[in-house]
């Protein structure tokens, strides 16, 4: 039976190699594509290979000479025809000129043969019916996708030339196009905080809107033409229709649930129901969510329909990965992916986040960073934080804020720190109104 070979290109190998013996100052370049041995296939070129980069690292020159006199040091093979072996490939290309050519080649290669190894190692988890199908999966996408990252080569040291050409393409993009996400709460979309790759926490205690908040948001960047995903473990997919049914027609999300749509209102219902059916917003309510679900679906998502802006409804509601039993060491975990994931992707992922007790047992209630419930990385991860704080929640009868709410910025990686921002709460429409006021906080 003849055995099957992994992806290999011999002659591309053969060639980069006599390029190199050609022009030896090619090397330098040439390890921007293919780093190191591992990227031959032929066991005799990845030594060839090894030894024209111990004397790029020494400063000698590659050249005939000292390519033989170092193999025959570093690998001690006198009785290998070096001499021949060199000759050959001299005679393998007439000119160095498309020495880019054959080293994207090699590197293709082995990109290939590390993803079948990948692919192979896969296929025993699959096997493994232990493991449970949502570890299954994740833990394929990862092996894939570390098999094609670690080839990635990375220029790890640019020119000031080259980060000022990077510069100007930057500004000229966001020219073009707005790359910040709009939320329609316009003080936060003047700043143009929800950009890509960043990670941003929404936090408060329980009811104080921030399901709706967050819900109100992914439908304006929809409603705007940019793709959302948004996962929930508070609330299914039909609750949060409801929701936005009432913020687009003001009837009460009662009678929704009760099917009693008014009969003046049954024609702006249906309207809305195709406005909404229409809205590139994609919903998650999966019993047991784990991060790697919200890891796995934003990718299959943005391969196949792309993405823009992720929200999750909350944070210390999803799995871990791994569960150690530690509450802290979980929550860690989550947020560290989902910080990760923001940057995998470059769109800005929303976590919804609940606040500890603590502001309970204080005067003024307005939370502190401190008050992020089970993990101090969640600060850290997070490159802004946005805290949700009701005065009437806590004094109904005495406030004088009534039916207004606070969104505090408490962090702001890049710039300073937004002033509080006030909003008028409509209970019969569920939609906020901006409002001016003047801070009470202490």
């Amino acid at each position: 039976m003849n055995q099957v070979l992994p992806p290999n290109n011999i002659d591309a190998e053969n060639a980069l190699l006599g390029a190199i013996m050609i022009d030896g100052d090619l090397i330098g370049d040439v390890l921007e594509i293919v780093p190191g041995q591992k990227c031959f296939f032929n066991v005799k070129n990845g030594q060839i290979f090894t030894t024209y980069c111990e004397l790029y690292k020494l400063n000698t020159p590659i050249d005939f000479l000292s390519v033989a006199t170092r193999y025959k040091s570093l690998f001690g093979a006198e009785d290998d025809n070096i001499e021949k072996m060199l000759i050959d490939l001299i005679n393998e290309v007439p000119t160095s000129v498309n020495w880019a050519t054959y080293a994207k080649l090699v590197s293709e290669f082995h990109l290939r043969r590390t993803m079948l190894a990948a692919a192979s190692t896969a296929a025993s988890i699959i096997y493994d019916t232990n493991i449970p199908l949502i570890e299954v999966i994740s833990r394929v996408q990862n092996g894939i996708m570390s098999a094609v990252d670690g080839n990635e080569v990375r220029i790890q040291a640019r020119s000031m030339k080259d980060l000022v050409g990077e510069h100007i393409d930057f500004i000229q993009s966001v020219s073009d196009r707005s790359l910040v996400v709009p939320t329609g709460f316009s003080q936060i979309d003047r700043s143009g905080v929800v950009y890509p790759s960043d990670f941003i926490i929404l936090a408060a205690r329980p009811g104080m809107g921030k399901t709706q908040i967050a819900l109100l948001m992914a439908k304006h960047a929809a409603k705007h033409g940019r793709k959302v995903a948004f996962f929930s473990r508070e609330m299914s997919g039909q609750q949060l229709l409801h929701r936005l049914v009432q913020t687009e027609t003001g009837i009460s999300v009662e009678d929704i649930r009760g099917k009693r749509i008014p009969e003046d209102k049954k024609n702006i219902w249906m309207e809305c129901l195709g406005r909404l059916s229409e809205y590139p917003l994609t919903v998650s309510d999966v019993a047991g969510m784990s991060v790697a679900t919200v890891r796995n679906v934003c990718r299959r998502l943005h391969a196949t329909e792309g993405l823009d802006l992720v929200v999750i409804d909350y944070l210390q509601l999803l799995n871990p990965e791994r569960a150690t039993g530690n509450t802290n060491t979980d929550v860690s975990a989550i947020s560290k992916a989902l910080k990760d994931l923001a940057r995998e992707l470059d769109v800005p992922v929303i976590a919804l986040a609940q606040l500890s007790r603590a502001v309970e047992s204080r005067q003024n209630k307005r939370p502190l960073l401190s008050d992020l419930r089970d993990s101090g990385s969640i600060e850290q991860d997070a490159d802004v934080v946005f805290f949700i704080y009701r005065d009437d929640y806590y004094n109904k009868e005495f406030s004088d804020q009534p039916e207004i709410v606070e969104v505090i910025n408490e962090k702001k990686r890049h710039g300073g720190i937004l002033p509080t921002m006030f909003y008028r709460f409509n209970k019969v429409t569920g939609t906020y109104t901006e409002q001016q006021m003047t801070s009470t906080k202490l």
